[in-house]
């Protein structure tokens, strides 16, 4: 486990989770805002778990982890975070299974995955990209305290991306 709120456990994610990664890396917000993994099967979803996600965690505190609700042990979508080669800190992201939208799921997770950062990593500044025109991620950033520094083009998109920052001050909660 990564961390924990509340309502929700925040931890790695593992095999078994391929079901719930597939339905999640192929709605349509998740390929408009985040981009389309080709993962027409479970099959497939299983060999990019194993051959890629999995993997990070064997070097690394950092990675995709899953969002569980406590009460029932449902996923409900995933935050991360990623060390990118062409970024100087790591970014911090979030994407929820659509059904659970607009519950404070998103910024419960998020806030907590800062949380880790701070105490585990021991990193005070993180970053975040988004695109530009995804109102819902800009306003939890806003929501989080981080300020919008620029548009950037990283390697692994062809997109410009708005790049947000979070600077640690004091002590974060979790609500």
């Amino acid at each position: 486990m990564i961390a924990q709120t509340e309502r929700l456990t925040i931890r790695k994610i593992i095999l078994e989770d391929a079901e719930f990664i597939f339905e999640l890396m192929n709605q349509p917000s998740w390929i408009r805002f985040i981009g389309d993994r080709g993962l027409r099967s479970l099959e497939a979803t299983i060999d990019y778990l194993r051959d890629g996600i999995l993997k990070t965690y064997a070097n690394s505190d950092i990675g995709l982890f899953v969002i569980v609700r406590k009460s029932d042990g449902e996923p409900l979508g995933i935050t991360s975070l990623i060390k990118r080669t062409d970024l100087p800190q790591i970014d911090l992201g979030f994407a929820l299974l659509e059904r659970y939208a607009g519950r404070g799921y998103a910024y419960e997770a998020s806030l907590v995955t800062l949380t880790y950062c701070h105490s585990h990593l021991k990193l005070d500044n993180v970053l975040a990209i988004s695109q530009p025109n995804n109102l819902r991620s800009a306003q939890l950033l806003q929501k989080l305290n981080f300020s919008k520094e620029k548009l950037v083009n990283l390697s692994h998109t062809n997109n410009e991306l708005q790049l947000w920052t979070y600077h640690q001050t004091k002590s974060i909660g979790t609500r």
